[in-house]
């Protein structure tokens, strides 16, 4: 299902925000760059502008922390965001989803270079 094509994704990523929403409770969903997290923002937010949270390193200084404060609001909210919003102080998010799971960008230089 959720290799399916990009608007079937979308369509339901929709529904699990609604389900979310409707348990009182928060999802987050992680996109693999800045990009593809911005284009989730668009498409997910008609209708919910007032609950959607996009964070990426690409946020101004300020910014970022207005939204992270944001996140610790006991409010259902969609966060969309890179690995970055995985730290975010949301404790009331009760659904994740990684889109794209298997995409290089997640994966970080983690091997110790010693020369």
């Amino acid at each position: 299902m959720l290799q399916a094509e990009q608007r079937e994704r979308i369509r339901t990523y929709r529904n699990l925000a609604r389900e979310a929403f409707a348990r009182d409770a928060s999802i987050l969903i992680l996109a693999p760059t800045v990009v593809e997290a911005e284009t989730l923002t668009s498409e997910l937010e008609r209708g919910i502008e007032d609950r959607v949270i996009l964070i990426t390193s690409e946020l101004s200084k300020k910014t970022l922390i207005e939204r992270w404060n944001r996140t610790a609001q006991k409010e259902p909210k969609l966060i969309i965001g890179t690995a970055l919003a995985l730290s975010t102080p949301a404790v009331d998010v009760d659904t994740i989803v990684i889109e794209r799971e298997s995409a290089r960008s997640y994966r970080g230089i983690q091997r110790p270079h010693i020369d």
